[in-house]
């Protein structure tokens, strides 16, 4: 179904509960996402926060959420890249070669990383709704462990280990299933609006 100009919300960051929503729903996609750029957390939270508050001081409005989004990605990704160019040692070798190379052909990788860190977040935020034992049952499964020895540090039985990883997987499969769905009936709106 496609939406007319109409439909869509505009967004007015200037909004003090506008402003919060989306910094706090972004915050964890955009870290995952200048990850690829920056290791230190420190410092890719200082960038994010840094166009969060150009973006407040400016009272920037968009229209609708899709238009937000392009813009944050690209505007955090621009200050990775400006930082990273700032700091890097004007002697060329071939690691800063090969960093100047990795940045100019993440440029055209950008609708993948964010489409990656959309995916992250869902499913971190997914994973983060399953009840606690369900939870903690499928991390240790996740750790390697066996059912058996799942049963013995949680004091239950292995067929218990085996509901709650049963349920666990239950639940992600329908919610991500849901998920997955519209982060991707979104994607050519999304490839189309990064190339114009």
């Amino acid at each position: 179904m496609r939406r007319s100009h109409s439909d869509i919300q505009p967004i007015d960051i200037g909004d003090l509960k506008m402003f919060q929503h989306y910094y706090t729903e972004l915050y964890e996609e955009l870290m995952y996402f200048l990850s690829s750029y920056i290791e230190d957390a420190a410092l890719r939270e200082d960038l994010i926060q840094d166009v969060w508050m150009k973006l407040w001081e400016n009272q920037t409005r968009f229209q609708g959420e899709l238009a937000l989004k392009t813009y944050v990605y690209h505007a955090v990704r621009n200050a990775a890249i400006s930082h990273l160019r700032k700091n890097t040692p004007t002697l060329t070798t071939p690691e800063s070669d090969a960093q100047a190379y990795n940045i100019a052909s993440e440029e055209h990788d950008m609708l993948a990383q964010m489409i990656k860190s959309e995916v992250y977040s869902l499913l971190n935020d997914t994973f983060n709704q399953l009840p606690p034992s369900c939870k903690n049952t499928y991390i240790e499964r996740l750790q390697g462990k066996s059912l058996k020895e799942i049963a013995e540090t949680m004091g239950i039985t292995t067929n218990t280990v085996k509901k709650h990883i049963n349920n666990a997987n239950h639940f992600l499969r329908e919610k991500l299933s849901k998920g997955i769905f519209f982060l991707f009936s979104i994607t050519p709106i999304t490839i189309f609006l990064v190339f114009i």
